[in-house]
């Protein structure tokens, strides 16, 4: 290790975050999903190998995006799918047109705390 750097674990909770998507009783039904809205809703679809895919998509509205808890992200958080094909990682980053997205319950984001 170089002089002045510290080490860090991935799991240290004072480097990052890891949130899973909301699970809650607000958690959107199938009805609540939109052709278009407020905040793009991702499935695994939308994560694949290489990236973020968003050829398919489905939105909340503002009103089930602010009763959701947890699962919001931030920009430069890192996408991880943890059901279905598991594995498949994306990047928040400013390429992603979408100012409001939110994971489903198979996934989980990582972010700076």
């Amino acid at each position: 290790m170089k002089e002045g750097w510290i080490e860090k674990k991935l799991g240290d909770t004072e480097l990052l975050k890891i949130v899973d998507g909301d699970r809650g009783k607000n958690y959107p039904k199938q009805s609540d999903f939109l052709v278009e809205g407020h905040c793009l809703f991702l499935n695994t679809k939308n994560v694949r190998p290489d990236g973020f895919n968003f050829d398919i998509t489905m939105f909340i509205d503002k009103e089930k995006d602010n009763a959701l808890r947890k699962g919001k992200l931030t920009r430069r958080d890192v996408v991880l799918t943890t059901r279905g094909t598991i594995g498949n990682v994306a990047i928040y980053d400013d390429s992603v047109e979408f100012n409001h997205i939110r994971i489903n319950f198979g996934m989980k984001l990582c972010g700076k705390k």
